[in-house]
């Protein structure tokens, strides 16, 4: 069979984010050539795509080295052809073979029973999910908090340390989605003609080409976490700086970087209108750095970050505006949109 290289490679670059790296599941390493789709998956994200027209290929091939060779081509048409338990791959001047593994089952995104189409406007709910997205746990014990959440109108990523919050354009929904699913809709944002939901199943997009993006849900109860940000009557020190401060706590980063992650802890010490920044590293001794505020505090105080987390506080705001409430030792960050929560060491 005859096939344009090129046409191949855009379907095959569809489906490669949900291609797995589990070694012993080898069918989620893998391409499912079904005739005139593509599917791949890693078990929790189902990507099916079309193939090019004519296509009527059917076999299960491993899926990097596959896309990897035909990257290395330069030809404009390639034969693929099936031979015993091997698909031939046939250039001009290569001639390659990849072995067919067997299939348990056949792959496909389930889209069967109530589908609710969240809404064609996914720029700001798929902002949203990148933004909370940075907040999640990477502890698989913790269930439901491993993904970002979908709460009402609200969208939530949480650690334990902090909370990230964002408003979002739907509402009436409440799930929890794999943060790997958000890298993958950010990818095709532009693709994207609808955002889909299948409650207490699955979520995901449909692309205007005809690509399915799916993921399970994550199951067990998320906390109410909404009940720990601020309210009025809390009483706060406002820290505005002068400027953008990345590039000092780049600084501190980099001199932490042989210290073991959970022991990487920037000092924050405020006295009237100055605030000072230091690490320590065993090896090297202390840093410290003073930043001007646009305003002096009404009393001096001191509180103790992660430095990276601190830093992804930052990056969102060119103008970092943030309020220290010192009773509950609660740093908070917010735009209208997307607020930032965190739990400081006092």
């Amino acid at each position: 069979m005859q096939v344009n290289r090129a046409d191949l490679l855009h379907s095959l670059r569809k489906v490669y984010p949900a291609i797995g790296i589990n070694v012993l599941v080898p069918e989620f390493q893998c391409f499912h050539f079904q005739k005139d789709v593509i599917v791949a998956s890693d078990g929790v994200i189902i990507i099916s795509s079309p193939l090019p027209e004519d296509f009527e290929l059917e076999c299960l091939i491993p899926g990097a080295p596959f896309l990897k060779f035909l990257e290395s081509l330069s030809d404009k048409e390639i034969e693929l052809k099936i031979d015993g338990d091997s698909l031939k791959v046939i250039s001009s001047k290569v001639e390659s073979s990849f072995s067919i593994l067997k299939a348990s089952k056949q792959l496909a995104p389930d889209l069967e029973g109530e589908v609710i189409e969240v809404g064609k406007d996914e720029v700001p709910l798929i902002r949203a999910f990148e933004f909370c997205q940075q907040g999640v746990s990477k502890d698989e014990t913790l269930g439901a908090l491993c993904g970002v959440r979908i709460s009402d109108d609200t969208i939530f990523g949480c650690d334990r340390f902090r909370i990230l919050k964002a408003d979002s354009p739907i509402s009436g929904m409440n799930c929890s989605i794999p943060a790997k699913l958000v890298p993958i809709l950010s990818r095709f944002m532009s693709q994207i003609d609808s955002i889909i939901c299948r409650p207490e199943e699955n979520f995901g997009a449909i692309l205007r080409d005809g690509t399915i993006i799916s993921s399970t849900l994550l199951e067990g109860e998320y906390p109410n976490v909404g009940e720990y940000f601020p309210t009025e009557e809390d009483s706060f020190e406002e820290l505005e700086f002068e400027n953008h401060f990345l590039d000092i706590l780049d600084r501190h980063i980099a001199f932490l970087k042989d210290v073991e992650i959970t022991d990487r802890i920037l000092t924050i010490s405020v006295s009237n209108d100055i605030c000072e920044f230091r690490v320590v590293n065993p090896l090297l001794g202390e840093m410290k750095e003073e930043v001007d505020l646009s305003q002096a505090v009404s009393q001096d105080f001191s509180f103790q970050v992660d430095p990276v987390s601190f830093k992804s506080i930052a990056e969102n705001s060119e103008n970092l505006n943030l309020q220290y409430y010192k009773e509950s030792g609660l740093l908070y960050y917010t735009d209208e949109k997307f607020h930032y929560l965190m739990r400081t060491a006092q």
